[in-house]
């Protein structure tokens, strides 16, 4: 009797350790793709994300080359300039920077790093409690509940000047807004500004956590809304 229930306590043991290494065998495998498809470059992130920024994958390649050669870009080694940069919310937030803040390459990488760089009126983002624009964008990118919060962003083309507004909760009218600034006695009569939508910063976000976000999108409807004040 004693003997049989060794044996039983044996296989149910065997049973068990097959089990959790099924398991971990499973886990492991979908963590591996997760790192996979995180050590993939921008430019084929770029790919999907330009029909849900209303643009061309062309012109945000442009952008991602300039980011690189002004140094605001790592690049790892690759075959050219741009090649080798790594999809990440930081890389991912200058690019998006460089694209609201003018439409011509070279002001979008001066005026690009000038917004990014701005910082926070009241030293830290209400919600993100990053200091700066672009750390802010980058604080957004990398969490969904963050991204979830932002109804829209705004990015002003003739003045030092961006602002973030998120919801104060889910289903709320109320806003919360931090705003972004470079102290400047000029001011220009007419304020031209390029603003994008909460849900267009969504999708981005959930570009990042698809298994598919490095194919190229198809018939995504453009949410970018630029704006006269």
């Amino acid at each position: 009797m004693l003997l049989f229930d060794g044996v039983r306590t044996l296989l149910h043991s065997s049973f068990l350790i097959r089990k959790l290494l099924v398991v971990d065998i499973h886990h492991f495998s979908r963590y591996s793709s997760v790192m996979e498809n995180r050590s993939l470059s921008l430019n084929s992130y770029l790919r999907a994300a330009a029909d849900v920024l209303g643009t061309t994958w062309e012109k945000l390649y442009e952008r991602q080359r300039a980011l690189v050669r002004a140094n605001l870009l790592d690049q790892s080694q690759g075959m050219g300039p741009g090649s080798g940069v790594r999809v990440s919310p930081s890389s991912i937030a200058w690019v998006f920077v460089a694209v609201l803040c003018a439409d011509g390459l070279a002001e979008a990488v001066k005026r690009g790093e000038l917004i990014g760089r701005m910082k926070c009126v009241r030293g830290n983002c209400l919600v993100t409690r990053a200091t700066s624009f672009q750390g802010a964008l980058e604080a957004i990118l990398s969490s969904e509940e963050l991204a979830s919060r932002v109804s829209r962003i705004e990015v002003s083309r003739t003045s030092p000047e961006a602002k973030i507004y998120f919801g104060w909760k889910k289903g709320s009218s109320i806003e919360q807004v931090s705003v972004f600034q470079q102290s400047s006695k000029v001011r220009p009569p007419v304020n031209v500004t390029a603003a994008i939508e909460g849900d267009v910063v969504q999708e981005l976000f959930r570009l990042l956590e698809r298994d598919d976000a490095y194919q190229s999108g198809a018939n995504r409807k453009n949410l970018a809304v630029p704006r006269r004040k």
